[in-house]
């Protein structure tokens, strides 16, 4: 513990700041009579720790002085990762009944910020914050020594694995197209009582499973149907299959496939 220099009395937020140097202190802190305890303290021991990969999170006014290299201060070690709430010069906002930083950080380890595998990286959550913060006075800070974001908690994907390992097998290279027709579209029924569209070749079982996976992909962003040559109202995956045309990946869907390619997911 040591004394901030700073001059002046009055309560100090939970960070705080003197020259170059940023501080953990407590809400009762007051400048003539309490102590603090540098960042750069709990960076050193951080440091030295040797656990493979650490992820400190800061939620407190001034959190972005925390790794902030000086003459005093050590630089990251591998495997250290920071996300702060704020800058070095800035306060953190508060809220009911969590601050607006742990608010948005909650939303985000609880599948805000989860990748389509359900992963919820260090780097996706400050991704997460940092967009939902918008233009707003505080601006998160991320600082990283790492080669690999390993997952900080793995959620329920939006889109089931099994399905997602399937990119492989529907689209042998990444450049190919899906070809369509209507057996894939379950509403296309001989004879169809409801009003349906129908038209040969009719809707068949395993086709229609196979569509199913393919609007769960679309729906995810992973694949589109190509049908530009129709009415913008009729760009969708019913009408790339009723009008026989195809879908293809995106620049998502190219990624993806190729994890499902190497047996990563």
């Amino acid at each position: 513990m040591r004394k901030i220099c700073r001059k002046g009395a009055g309560l100090f937020p939970k960070g705080s700041t003197s020259c170059k140097d940023g501080y953990i202190v407590t809400t009762d802190y007051h400048s003539t009579t309490g102590n603090a305890i540098y960042m750069n303290e709990i960076l050193t021991i951080i440091n030295g720790s040797k656990i493979r990969n650490k992820v400190v999170i800061l939620d407190c006014c001034h959190a972005g002085a925390m790794g902030n290299i000086t003459e005093t201060t050590a630089a990251l070690k591998e495997g250290v990762t920071i996300l702060s709430a704020s800058k070095f010069d800035e306060v953190s906002l508060t809220g009911t009944p969590f601050s607006v930083f742990t608010s948005l950080l909650l939303d985000a380890l609880n599948g805000g910020a989860a990748d389509l595998s359900g992963h919820v990286t260090a780097g996706s959550v400050y991704s997460y914050i940092d967009k939902a913060l918008g233009p707003s006075g505080q601006r998160p800070v991320f600082k990283t020594n790492t080669a690999q974001f390993l997952p900080l908690r793995e959620t329920k994907p939006p889109i089931a694995l099994s399905i997602l390992r399937k990119l492989s097998v529907f689209f042998i290279n990444a450049t190919d197209d899906y070809h369509l027709n209507p057996s894939y579209e379950f509403t296309n029924i001989k004879d169809n009582v409801h009003g349906h569209r129908n038209q040969a070749p009719y809707a068949l079982p395993a086709y229609v499973a196979i569509f199913e996976d393919l609007k769960a992909l679309n729906k995810v962003g992973l694949i589109v149907p190509n049908c530009d040559d129709l009415r913008p109202e009729e760009r969708y995956m019913y009408f790339a299959a009723m009008e026989s045309k195809s879908c293809k990946l995106t620049s998502l869907g190219r990624f993806y496939w190729k994890l499902a390619k190497d047996n990563k997911i």
